[in-house]
């Protein structure tokens, strides 16, 4: 069985890497090839194209990728004829996805989605049933997606997220705080700026100077800035410097799981690292923020059908974290909600609770390895 993988964004790019590896400990001869970024190379998967870095959010801000997207585009769609696949896997993505598996269809091969455009919670019905109308097989990874696409006449199967089988850190808190250099009475405040060129722009200039507040205040907090790809190392450590915080503020580039069950407070982009907060009950600052241009034009489009960014206020329909988006998301702001949650032990426990309400609601783990018997038995009923 050969299976065209194609993820464009960091996020996608770990979830396919899970993908390949569930797949293979069923049927080692499958191969993989495809678009995706170091994890799903790491996993097997042989990589034709990688954009994880032209990666954004906006209606202006991917302009300036269009020229390498459609090369990439037109280039994996003639990878599609030589390659010949017996289905093609799309992992989220949805602007570039919705072209590629169009593509994909016409030529006659099967279109399965894992992790599916969100219409269901801010999108529209008619935007749902474009999703089906370019997909064969939709596997799911929340309930209400589930239910969504099968009422506009999907094939669906819900597998659960795969972010519950991903976390599971095993570093003791000595060990950690040893392996960072940390003093055992200190508590850690992380920041985790996006993966996304556009996310670092916009919010390295909000957390930055919020973190030096922070560290100002609070004499018993240390600061890790994760980094969610190497390419951006050397991007985050020149704002560092430029906000004096070389000395005193370390970016971390390991497991960024063992950072997160091992911080106090986190000031985050929202995304899927809401989620990981959520499923290791870590109280977090959920933030974002556009191009004036393209959050204009996304209010105008959208804005009356997104009640909250983070995603653990999405499923509980309710604000259980702070979330700032675009002129809220402020230095002030967001030094404000981390020192309530720092000065607060009441507040940070009930928010601790709060979020593994919501991780209960995600399944019961196991979805790479529900996904790839999914793909198993649909390519095996094509073939």
């Amino acid at each position: 069985m050969k299976l065209f993988m194609s993820a464009g964004e960091v996020s996608g790019d770990m979830y396919g890497g899970d993908l390949i590896q569930a797949l293979r400990r069923k049927d080692p001869s499958i191969e993989c090839v495809g678009m995706g970024h170091h994890q799903m190379r790491a996993a097997g998967a042989t990589i034709l194209a990688d954009v994880t870095t032209a990666s954004t959010i906006g209606f202006i801000e991917p302009i300036r990728y269009i020229p390498r997207l459609l090369r990439t585009y037109y280039a994996m769609k003639r990878a599609l004829i030589t390659q010949k696949p017996d289905a093609v896997i799309v992992i989220d993505y949805q602007g570039y996805h919705q072209w590629f598996a169009t593509a994909a269809m016409r030529y006659g091969i099967p279109v399965i989605y894992y992790i599916a455009p969100q219409e269901w919670q801010w999108g529209t019905e008619a935007g749902g049933r474009r999703v089906v109308g370019y997909t064969h097989k939709i596997m799911a990874i929340f309930k209400e997606e589930a239910d969504f696409y099968t009422r506009l006449g999907g094939d669906v199967t819900f597998v659960g997220h795969p972010i519950r089988s991903r976390i599971c850190p095993q570093m003791s808190r000595d060990a950690f705080y040893a392996q960072e250099g940390i003093l055992l009475d200190k508590r850690i405040v992380s920041v985790f700026p996006g993966s996304r060129v556009q996310e670092l722009t916009h919010l390295l200039p909000i957390f930055l100077p919020a973190v030096a507040s922070i560290l100002t205040h609070f004499s018993d907090v240390v600061v890790r800035i994760s980094v969610a790809s190497p390419v951006y190392a050397a991007r985050i450590q020149a704002a560092m410097m430029a906000y004096g915080l070389t000395d005193r503020v370390a970016l971390y580039t390991g497991d960024s799981h063992e950072l997160i069950q091992h911080t106090h407070v986190s000031i985050v982009s929202s995304g899927t690292v809401t989620l990981e907060h959520a499923c290791l009950g870590v109280p977090f600052i959920a933030n974002y923020r556009l191009g004036r241009l393209s959050y204009a034009i996304a209010k105008a489009v959208v804005g009356s059908k997104i009640t909250h960014i983070a995603l653990p206020n999405n499923l509980a329909k309710r604000r259980i974290v702070p979330e700032y988006i675009q002129d809220d998301c402020t230095v002030n702001t967001v030094v404000a909600a981390a020192t309530d949650l720092l000065s607060s032990p009441a507040k940070h426990a009930r928010m601790q609770d709060e979020l593994r309400q919501v991780a209960a609601s995600l399944g019961d783990g196991g979805a790479a390895d529900k996904a790839a018997q999914v793909i198993m038995d649909y390519v095996g009923k094509k073939k």
